[in-house]
């Protein structure tokens, strides 16, 4: 897979309630695509896992232009060295959305789409779509 160019980068709440009602499906128009998904179809792909599909390049494409940050916890600076911390920041895998959930993915036709989905707050489930990308 390939990154073509960014179609969208304004997050869009698809789903904002009740965990028991997440498990609904999903319709999301882009362009003249009507893409169909459910939350069961997120739950193997992390965002994390993103590395073995794209080059390093893309990935980079993709936190620059989709405004996707490595959010390592604070608390791991007081642990570790300054050297290790910096490090951490550019190979571990904690990419978050601005809502501090984790990111997902979906790949549909020659469409990335990335969500973020969670528990916002106590039983308060959430579902955004955060970037999509037209793919090669």
């Amino acid at each position: 897979m390939k990154i073509d160019k960014l179609i969208d980068n304004k997050s869009q709440v698809l789903y904002d309630g009740f965990c028991a009602e997440l498990n609904q499906e999903f319709n999301i128009i882009i362009g003249e695509e009507n893409i169909a998904f459910k939350i069961s179809d997120l739950i193997n792909n992390s965002f994390k896992n993103i590395k073995d599909f794209l080059s390093k390049n893309d990935l980079e494409i993709i936190l620059e232009k989709g405004e996707i940050k490595n959010n390592v916890p604070e608390y791991i600076k007081r642990l570790i060295s300054e050297n290790e911390y910096t490090d951490l920041i550019k190979n571990a895998n904690y990419y978050k959305s601005e809502s501090h959930l984790a990111l997902n993915y979906f790949v549909k036709n020659d469409l990335l789409l990335l969500f973020t989905y969670g528990e916002k707050q106590p039983s308060r489930w959430i579902l955004i779509l955060e970037n999509v990308w037209k793919i090669k």
